[in-house]
């Protein structure tokens, strides 16, 4: 049984989350979104699945973009895994939606907790905290890679009926226009050395190096690839990120990234 995972992923969690299921289910390809938007689909596949992080208690702009390229005939079987800091929400209420303007049907969406990467909220979260998320997410894998194996309906996870209704419907609709140009608030201290690290990260290849400093060209994902993969920290968002700790994945490198 093939399998085709999508993933898209600014610091790691959504990638690592697909590579670990990748080995669970076997003869799986893991593919990321932006390639995948470019290139086109695999559609020689008996299941796809779709793994993203959660922005502003949604889906990402680039996902919801994907998803415009699915077709019924692409698999048999459909399921999606949001990663989130917290709650997701309404967020695969969401994916089951869009899934099904294009006569899709979601057949399994579980919500994964994984440490939070928005630095403009907060720093990284205690590596005790972050051990605690990996180790829940192993304890999960099995049970979702089964579910899969057996193209098994479980179902749509999400949050309360408020939750999905405010966070994931009222605010997102609000907010997510505005992302293309929230990187306004990115700018770059005198730590930079010019390597060039957050063009190449940035899935919406949204970064252009001019003079050897970064400038952000407003389509923009928030995804915060560019500040937390930057090796001198010097990229910043607003007033508060200077003294934050980053946080990538442990189990992912740039390498991965930047491929």
């Amino acid at each position: 049984m093939k399998t085709n995972i999508y993933y898209f992923s600014g610091t790691g969690n959504s990638l690592k989350v697909a590579k670990d299921l990748s080995e669970k289910l076997g003869e799986t390809t893991v593919i990321s979104i932006p390639k995948a938007i470019k290139s086109g689909l695999d559609t020689s596949v008996d299941n796809i699945g779709i793994v993203f992080p959660v922005y502003c208690w949604g889906m990402p702009l680039m996902v919801t973009e994907f998803i415009k390229k699915l077709r019924k005939e692409h698999a048999k079987y459909f399921f999606a895994i949001a990663t989130c800091g917290g709650s997701a929400a309404g967020t695969l209420l969401q994916t089951q939606k869009k899934l099904a303007l294009q006569d899709i049907k979601l057949s399994s969406g579980f919500e994964v907790q994984m440490p939070t990467n928005y630095i403009v909220w907060g720093g990284a979260i205690s590596e005790e905290r972050q051990k605690r998320m990996f180790e829940n997410w192993v304890n999960r894998m099995d049970h979702i890679a089964n579910t899969i194996k057996k193209q098994e309906e479980h179902g749509i996870e999400s949050g309360s009926i408020l939750a999905n209704f405010f966070l994931s419907k009222a605010l997102y609709s609000v907010s997510m226009p505005q992302f293309p140009k929230m990187d306004k608030a990115f700018w770059v201290d005198s730590r930079c050395d010019h390597c060039g690290v957050c063009n190449k990260v940035c899935p919406a290849n949204n970064i252009e190096i001019k003079e050897g400093k970064p400038v952000w060209n407003h389509k923009c994902e928030q995804c915060l690839a560019c500040i937390q993969w930057c090796p001198k920290q010097a990229i910043q968002y607003g007033k508060k990120t200077q003294e934050r700790e980053r946080y990538t994945n442990p189990f992912v490198s740039l390498k991965e990234f930047i491929e």
